[in-house]
């Protein structure tokens, strides 16, 4: 007995010190067991935020390893927004049997509300739960998840940082020395690159109290673990040595394949939308994937984590959707997308939408328009981006009837609205004093005549007396006049309207050689009948007129 327990002495130091270049995840043994690898204690894993806007309560669903008789603050990244309400810290020993001592706080301020909390963990301290409310001041909207980047928990009183900048919990500082128990011993490696057993193997020493060393006498007795050593489990190598008298001793070390590898989620990122419309979160989920070293294609298992889309879908700006999935081994992977809300909402129109006009009085399109505003809930004052789509009404402006004015305007984002105005015109002229319409056509080419020539016509030939004072209602034949056409040019007569159609025609002449000859010939013979009755009064008017 006294040579086997030497033996196995020799066993246990030797695989502890083997051991101790270890530094890899165990499958079994969570992060909270650990202290943190970085300057944060708060796994977001390991804590429940509750709440809404500007209250929340945090707790840990774990007791987490911190270290004994040693200071403490927790801190908030966002100090002048951020606070601390009512608290509360729970100190368990190395065997999670509650210490019963009180906790002694310290406090900074900022407008009279917690800004740090600090305390000191008693001296037989390894695992600690917190519980605190979080009293949120600022004016965008906060879910205070994941908990590490609003919320710091480390050593001393001095922020590990730059304030305002998160400090992220980075995870567990590992340092697996192999466990030994009786005969045994335990030997964790990654499943991306697992150790061979000869390595295993390489770390062991065999000492005898008569033969000396006999470590090159160890041989692998049995290896339930070089099959499955890419597989994630616990599987026995049995190492076995004998001295010179044939004593032997077995020894078993349990290799213990982890996986410590997170899933990574990948996909599109970012995402426009209007405010007018909720989007599922189902459809930012279809554009991701999930992958695991060991697990493989994982995106049937992809869930949210955290939300702060949907309830904000209407609110301006950028907001976040995290989604998360975990591998056999509880590792979790975490992608977050960004959902930019848009202003959806078009510019509203203000201003008449019926103008009623007599058609003796004139009202331009300009006037028209002056009247109309446009007003956007986010660009504001959009009335100099008011553009006119169509105008029935310019060219009907004195013609009896109802016209229609549409008009569009958009805001910065093109979100687009039309607006439509009708005019309604009505003949304010007394029918009794109308004098019968006068037809005057033209030849296009030969065309220099004006309004006024029309008139001076009218005039000399009686039409209209010399007395009357002639005024132009309207006119649609000079801004016409070099294009073919009808145009109705209406005139004021002291009390009474005259009514001008002007017809603007190309090739007049060609169209009166090519016509009929017969009825051209008794046309012929009409005026000239015509002629030799009223010649004489013409050819007195003529050299009056271009005299």
């Amino acid at each position: 007995m006294k040579k086997i327990t030497k033996l196995l002495f020799v066993f246990t130091s030797i695989l502890l010190a083997f051991g101790t270049s270890l530094s890899l995840k165990a499958q079994n043994i969570p992060n909270w067991e650990f202290l943190p690898l970085g300057y944060n204690y708060l796994d977001p894993d390991n804590f429940n935020v509750s709440g809404s806007y500007s209250f929340f309560e945090v707790s840990n669903f774990n007791s987490f390893r911190v270290k004994p008789n040693t200071e403490y603050t927790l801190f908030q990244t966002f100090p002048t927004e951020t606070f601390f309400g009512n608290h509360q810290v729970t100190a368990y020993d190395a065997n999670s049997v509650l210490i019963t001592s009180d906790f002694v706080f310290e406090y900074t301020h900022y407008d009279g509300n917690y800004s740090t909390i600090t305390f000191t963990t008693p001296a037989n301290t390894k695992y600690l739960d917190i519980d605190f409310e979080i009293i949120y001041d600022g004016s965008e909207p906060c879910d205070f998840y994941p908990l590490d980047e609003y919320i710091v928990l480390w050593e001393g009183t001095s922020y590990p940082g730059t304030q305002e900048e998160s400090v992220i919990y980075e995870g567990p500082d590992i340092n697996y020395d192999p466990v030994i128990s009786g005969n045994n011993g335990y030997y964790y490696t990654d499943v991306n690159n697992p150790v061979s057993a000869a390595t295993i193997k390489s770390g062991l020493i065999a000492m005898d109290d008569v033969d000396g060393d006999i470590t090159s006498s160890i041989i692998i007795h049995s290896d339930g673990y070089t099959a499955h050593k890419n597989t994630l489990g616990e599987y026995p190598i049995v190492f076995q040595v004998s001295d010179s008298s044939q004593n032997t001793t077995n020894f078993t070390v349990y290799v213990i394949v982890v996986d410590n590898d997170d899933p990574v989620i990948s996909g599109k990122n970012s995402h426009t939308f209007k405010e007018t419309s909720l989007v599922p979160l189902s459809y930012f989920q279809s554009f991701l994937t999930a992958t695991d070293n060991y697990d493989g294609v994982l995106t049937n298992h992809i869930t949210v984590s955290s939300d702060n889309y949907s309830s904000n879908y209407n609110v301006l700006g950028t907001h976040t959707i995290i989604f998360s999935v975990s591998d056999s081994s509880n590792n979790v992977g975490t992608y977050t997308v960004s959902v930019v809300v848009q202003d959806g909402t078009p510019p509203v129109f203000s201003g008449p939408q019926s103008i009623n006009k007599g058609n003796n009085t004139t009202i331009t399109l300009a006037s028209i328009i002056s009247q109309i505003s446009a007003f956007d809930s986010v660009d504001g004052n959009v009335s100099s981006k008011i553009v006119v789509e169509s105008d029935n009404y310019s060219r009907n402006s004195n013609r009896v009837g109802s016209w229609e004015i549409e008009l569009s305007c958009q805001d910065n984002l093109l979100n687009t609205s039309y607006y439509t105005i009708t005019v309604n015109v009505t003949d304010v002229v007394h029918p009794l004093f109308m004098i019968n319409q006068q037809v005057i056509t033209i030849e296009l080419s030969d065309n220099h005549l004006g309004v006024q020539d029309f008139i001076k016509v009218l005039v000399k030939t009686k039409a209209i007396s010399e007395e009357a004072v002639v005024s132009v209602i309207a006119d649609e034949y000079s801004d016409n006049k070099n294009t073919p056409g009808t145009y109705k040019i209406i005139l004021g007569v002291g009390d009474d309207q005259m009514d001008l159609e002007v017809n603007v025609i190309e090739g007049l002449y060609e169209q009166l050689q090519d016509a009929n000859p017969n009825l051209w010939q008794r046309i012929i013979n009409w005026f000239s009948h015509i002629w030799q009755v009223i010649k004489g009064f013409f050819i007195n008017l003529f050299e009056i007129i271009f005299k």
